[in-house]
């Protein structure tokens, strides 16, 4: 085989000299549910139906440029749950009028109202299960412990904070620190005085309030402007990240797409451990030379590419090759899908 780029997906031999293409994606399956008003069992302000479709659809315009062969589905109708008169817990129109983001008790009580009675809540126990109520301004779901998602009927139509709160489902922290949130001024204390880091080692020190020359300063002691296009890129990966809080209203907006390889490492290696349920296949990574102990994850990736395709089932798996050379002489006895890293190199054979 020749080189790979980015998300190149081959075709792969098949023992007896015939080829198979496999299907290259790996679904993510959501299953999204409408909390009733308990009053007059009426729908969320500003929700409709195809607000949520639209979302995906947005979603999955961003999944595509990440090169990593994720794709969100919806496998179940959008649900109503809850009922008139449905006040007190455990019903699900308890929680219609409640802010998540500022009362966390209450998330949590939801939580385990939803994991006690999964009928009321129509839980799918292998999706991702995503609440839309009136009560949020946005959306909320803390990594990695909490099961649920709750977004604002208001903003259920905006993908790419769906996309937001689903990067916290597969433990990703905001760019600024894992407990800090939007800018607010003259604010002090951790999130807003020092930079924060969300534990990724290819995203720079960040802080909510600051713009493109202020990360660029804190990392590279220059203006952004003033940096060769490989910093500014750096630099742009925090502001513009889909986990950042670069925009005014402690929101991005659709124009803003990026997760950075490592971000996207720990999604994969989230999606392959705690969050199994909710996928139907498996990326497994390559690393030429990489030694050590060897898994396929992305922190202890097999080091020969005929590894990956021992432990990948078939087309339902990814084997995420990363650059390099591997002088392999491979046989395919099932198809699968090979891909690189974005920016990335791998040249197979002889």
């Amino acid at each position: 085989m020749n080189c790979m780029r980015t998300w190149l997906i081959l075709t792969v031999l098949m023992s007896g000299g015939a080829a198979a293409l496999a299907d290259g994606v790996i679904v993510i399956r959501l299953s999204y549910k409408v909390i009733l008003d308990p009053v007059d069992g009426s729908l969320p302000q500003g929700f409709t139906d195809s607000d949520i479709d639209q979302a995906i659809d947005e979603m999955n315009d961003f999944l595509e440029t990440f090169g990593r062969g994720y794709r969100f589905v919806r496998v179940d109708p959008i649900q109503r749950v809850g009922n008139v008169g449905g006040f007190d817990r455990p019903n699900p129109s308890h929680y219609f009028g409640i802010n998540m983001l500022e009362d966390h008790a209450q998330r949590a009580n939801m939580q385990a109202d939803a994991l006690q009675f999964p009928q009321p809540y129509q839980w799918n126990q292998n999706a991702v299960n995503i609440y839309i109520n009136e009560g949020n301004t946005g959306g909320t779901c803390a990594r990695p412990s909490e099961q649920l998602i709750v977004i604002g009927g208001s903003s259920s139509g905006a993908g790419w904070l769906h996309l937001h709160e689903i990067g916290h489902f597969f433990d990703l922290c905001h760019t600024q620190g894992c407990s800090c949130g939007c800018c607010e001024a003259d604010q002090t204390g951790e999130c807003h005085t020092g930079p924060g880091s969300d534990g990724i080692a290819d995203t720079l020190p960040d802080l909510a309030c600051w713009g493109r020359d202020e990360i660029a300063q804190n990392s590279f002691s220059n203006d952004y402007l003033d940096l060769p296009s490989t910093q500014r890129e750096q630099v742009d990966d925090v502001f513009l990240n889909i986990m950042s809080y670069h925009r005014s209203g402690c929101g991005q907006g659709a124009a803003v797409a990026r997760l950075t390889e490592k971000q996207l490492d720990r999604w994969t290696d989230t999606a392959n451990g705690p969050r199994v349920a909710t996928r139907d296949g498996r990326t497994y990574f390559v690393q030429a030379g990489a030694g050590g102990s060897q898994n396929g994850s992305s922190t202890s990736p097999f080091d020969l590419v005929a590894e990956g395709r021992n432990a990948a089932n078939g087309g339902g798996d990814i084997v995420m090759i990363r650059g390099g050379v591997y002088p392999e002489n491979l046989i395919f006895n099932s198809p699968m899908t090979l891909r690189t890293p974005r920016g990335s190199v791998a040249r197979i054979g002889q």
